[in-house]
């Protein structure tokens, strides 16, 4: 997984500290629409660097896959200002659909 943080991004700061990083990808006004949890360790691959080389190949990519074949174009807007480029190697993946994972709700059975 790519994470491409802005310069001065506060949690950029504290990956000095701690390598471990949870991503959480949800839509809490479709629940219907799959959820994941991905715990990993990060590590800097480049930067900080302007939009260029393989952090730009990967934020095209990224653009594209979110935004259409336009996106490119958004991150062009920015290119001159510096950014991390981060991957996240996964240790474990947690995936579920509705509105919350069924270890977190509580039951008669569980008090």
């Amino acid at each position: 997984m790519w994470v491409i943080p802005r310069g001065r991004a506060s949690w950029y700061e504290n990956l000095s500290q701690e390598q471990r990083v949870c991503i959480l990808c949800a839509d809490d006004v479709n629940p219907e629409h799959t959820s994941v949890t991905v715990e990993g360790i990060a590590e800097v691959v480049e930067g900080p660097v302007r939009l260029i080389g393989r952090t730009k190949e990967i934020a095209d990519e990224m653009a594209v896959r979110y935004m259409g074949p336009d996106g490119p174009s958004y991150a062009a807007k920015t290119a001159d200002r510096l950014r991390f480029l981060v991957k996240v190697a996964p240790t474990r993946i947690t995936s579920w659909r509705g509105e919350w994972h069924p270890r977190y709700i509580i039951t008669e059975a569980d008090k």
